[in-house]
């Protein structure tokens, strides 16, 4: 990726923060008697369009249908991204512009242009398809609850916000009031593994069932066993971390469905059924780690992706055993593929420590864990929160805000845009020098 495609990127995701923000600051969008702010509609759109799910206000009493309307859409397109917008666009104009192009093959890893196009058309269909047959299944969820208008709707905002990853929820207490209905947990939780596995994964997973003879990618068989691994291995823990405080005394289907929903939630989506604030400590660094981690790329989901931290392991692995080659699954991947996973890796390590330090200062008082934890959030673009977000300072906020936008875009974009130097020369070789280490 270079400066031109990254400033792309950049700019698109703040054209449509700024476009959601204001279009939620309108009287059409606030609910009546509700006070105006700068910050809260900035935040809550930047939370939309990044996936992030954290909010300052309640979705429910502060904007109206409308601007819950505008909530969606706008998780919807952050979600899409500019990838895929670009080719709804293109499908509509009838071209697609060459520069457009060499960002897709540039963000997706695709290698051939002509493949793009075709891929994220069917990327479009099955993400609008997934969404519609989660709807269907949350419509009947809800109905036992609220009428049949009222549940399509709560259906429809549920079905986008987990499938984008999103996080939001029209409930005051997200979706602790549900922890009891298998039909919308396991439709919930379904939608946020799909969303999280990629765009890609979808579309390869979906043609190999259609085409018997063909197999699905080495890609996808490293995000999927990879992710069912992290899944399972985090459900054992956070059931055993919270058999004695939210999970004590409860029966045994609720611990089980409610474990594997919060494990989910904070790989990709962000939603809760339990109450996090009361979480132990053990249990909140698990979700950070979870959080941190995300979900694969191209998808909806944040965090420094399951395959960047697979490529670290191969890296790791590497150095201990003095290979010269990096390997995985049995196949050899490639050095510059794993340099990069190993800077972004660093660089976002780097990142969250300085976010968790500035919102130290800025919340001065509250407890550092909670603090830790909504910075991760944050950065993760998750939207779990241990209860502080609408207690943040001004200060804490516009810092929340960054995080989440950092999180969306990237930090390899940023320091590219920041860093980049066109007019580097390359090819000098300085004289090589010996450093002492360990």
């Amino acid at each position: 990726m270079n400066k031109s495609h990254a400033l792309r990127i950049l700019l698109f995701f703040t054209g449509i923060i700024l476009l959601g923000a204001v279009i939620l600051s309108l009287s059409v969008s606030r609910a009546q008697g509700v006070a105006f702010s700068l910050v809260e509609p900035l935040f809550t759109a930047t939370s939309a369009v990044c996936g992030a799910g954290l909010s300052v206000i309640e979705i429910s009493e502060h904007y109206t249908i409308f601007g819950q309307i505008v909530l969606l859409a706008l998780m919807q397109c952050g979600a899409l991204g500019y990838m895929l917008l670009s080719v709804v666009i293109a499908v509509l104009v009838g071209k697609v512009v060459l520069k457009d192009r060499a960002i897709m093959n540039d963000m997706f890893v695709i290698y051939s242009f002509s493949d793009v196009f075709k891929i994220l058309k069917k990327a479009i269909i099955i993400i609008l398809s997934i969404e519609l047959i989660g709807t269907v299944f949350l419509t009947l969820g809800f109905s036992s609850d609220y009428s049949f208008g009222k549940s399509l709707y709560l259906a429809c905002f549920h079905s986008v916000s987990a499938f984008c990853n999103a996080g939001f929820s029209v409930f005051s207490d997200n979706l602790a009031s549900f922890s009891s209905n298998a039909l919308l947990l396991y439709t919930l939780m379904a939608l946020m593994f799909l969303g999280g596995l990629g765009f890609f994964v979808l579309v390869d997973v979906l043609s190999a069932l259609k085409n018997k003879n063909e197999k699905i990618s080495y890609y996808s068989k490293i995000v999927i066993s990879a992710s069912a691994v992290l899944i399972l291995a985090g459900f054992f823990v956070f059931n055993a971390a919270e058999s004695f405080n939210l999970l004590n005394s409860k029966p045994f289907d609720f611990r089980v469905n409610n474990s594997l929903f919060q494990v989910i939630s904070a790989s990709t989506a962000g939603l809760n059924t339990l109450e996090i604030a009361n979480i132990t400590n053990f249990t909140a660094i698990l979700l950070m780690v979870l959080m941190f981690i995300g979900a694969a790329p191209a998808s909806a989901a944040g965090g420094i992706k399951i395959t960047t931290l697979i490529l670290v392991f191969a890296y790791l692995r590497a150095i201990i055993r003095n290979d010269e080659d990096y390997q995985f699954y049995n196949k050899t991947l490639s050095p510059e593929t794993v340099k990069k996973a190993v800077a972004i890796f660093i660089v976002s390590v780097l990142s969250v420590l300085a976010i968790i330090s500035v919102l130290m200062i800025s919340e001065h008082g509250k407890n550092p864990i909670k603090i830790a934890f909504e910075a991760v959030s944050a950065f993760g673009i998750n939207g779990l929160s241990m209860g502080i977000t609408s207690g943040l300072s001004a200060a804490g906020k516009i810092i929340v805000t960054f995080a989440m936008f950092l999180g969306r875009i990237g930090t390899l974009t940023l320091l590219i845009i920041i860093l980049h130097n066109k007019n580097s020369v390359k090819g000098i070789k300085y004289p090589e020098a010996k450093v002492l280490i360990g």
